[in-house]
């Protein structure tokens, strides 16, 4: 399932258009009309523009204003090349936004800056960290954003703007970016914090009575942090190359904006690794316990083979067919040779138990 979710997509494409540099339909089942909207931000205001489909594209964008359309699903290729020719998007920018799976990256295509990310959620109930692609472009006068499903991630950002209580207090280009990236940093920040509530469950159960259900648990999500880590190092790579061009072009105000979207990768990259490494201990202290659970039943069944051993040999010398044999014609002698094994098997085990060999319980009282 890991693998299947790194090649998302990344297959066999609908459509007939093979020549390359051309955008293809991806195989994505899709069950939504993509949507438009665009938004105008002006100094100490921001504006919405309704965009149904399509039709208000040739007045975007507007003069004076820095301008951010969003899209929402990227299955409607007709769409997405409509929206590409009227920004006159590079042809290769045009494939990486419909081909779903792509790692993230950033790129320069003349005026364009063009951005991969993935958002991550956590689905609590399937326990699985969902990764959606999304695709932005940077100009000076625009943004374009392209994502894969209904649901935007930028929501609640949007309507804080609209209503005036949101961070920034003036909307120039610089803000906006910090404030798109910062949100779906923001995302990851909540995915980690589901998956350590999950992994902390798990600890807890681990130090009671376990099962093979713990392992799995273990396992999987193991996986899922793994997947988690994958994901982090190529938005780490994007942001220290979008840090590094701020710095080249001098703009402070950008590369301030984002230097703090590094620290909190970072501070991301750390958490996951922590998570990763207190699975690692998690799965230790599982083997450890495992293998203190088959010792001591090992340690059981040595002690009471060692107490049948001279019960054995006795059961076994005079189960011989010889008449001369000691005591074999004395009418208490079967008594005293029970005697003898009672005594043997009471001898041994006393000398177990003051030797501490026989072992304590296996799981905890609570458990």
């Amino acid at each position: 399932m890991l693998l299947r979710r790194f090649r998302h997509q990344t297959g066999k494409k609908t459509g007939t258009n093979t020549t390359f540099g051309q955008p293809t339909h991806s195989t994505v089942e899709t069950d939504f009309i993509p949507s438009v909207c665009a938004y105008a931000y002006k100094t100490h205001e921001v504006s919405r523009i309704e965009c149904d489909g399509d039709q208000n594209l040739p007045s975007l964008p507007q003069a004076g204003t820095i301008n951010w359309i969003k899209v929402n699903g990227v299955h409607d290729q007709a769409l997405i090349t409509k929206i590409a020719n009227h920004f006159h998007l590079h042809p290769l920018i045009q494939e990486d936004i419909v081909t779903l799976g792509e790692r993230p990256k950033t790129e320069s295509f003349g005026d364009h800056v063009f951005i991969i990310l993935r958002v991550l959620s956590y689905d609590e109930k399937a326990e699985l960290i969902r990764a959606e692609q999304v695709s932005i472009i940077l100009n000076h006068d625009f943004i374009l954003t392209f994502q894969e499903s209904s649901h935007n991630i930028w929501d609640t950002m949007v309507e804080r703007h609209l209503a005036g209580t949101g961070r920034l207090k003036t909307f120039g280009m610089n803000q906006l970016i910090y404030a798109l990236l910062d949100t779906i940093i923001d995302e990851y920040f909540v995915t980690i914090g589901r998956l350590t509530e999950d992994i902390e469950k798990i600890e807890e159960h681990l130090l009671g009575k376990q099962d093979e259900q713990t392992l799995f648990a273990i396992y999987k999500l193991k996986r899922e942090v793994l997947f988690l880590h994958k994901s982090l190092w190529p938005l780490r790579e994007v942001v220290g190359r979008l840090l590094k061009e701020n710095l080249e072009n001098r703009n402070e105000e950008s590369y301030f904006f984002m230097g703090n979207i590094q620290q909190d990768v970072l501070q991301i990259i750390e958490a996951v690794d922590t998570l990763r490494e207190m699975l690692g201990e998690m799965l230790g202290v599982y083997m450890t316990r495992t293998d203190l659970h088959m010792g001591q039943i090992g340690q059981v069944l040595t002690v009471v083979a060692t107490i049948f051993i001279p019960l054995t040999f006795i059961t076994g010398f005079y189960g011989m067919n010889f008449d001369n044999l000691p005591l074999i014609k004395w009418k208490y002698g079967y008594l005293l040779v029970v005697a003898l094994m009672g005594s043997i098997t009471i001898g041994l085990f006393l000398f177990f138990q003051g030797k501490r060999w026989l072992a304590p319980k296996i799981e905890n009282d609570d458990s």
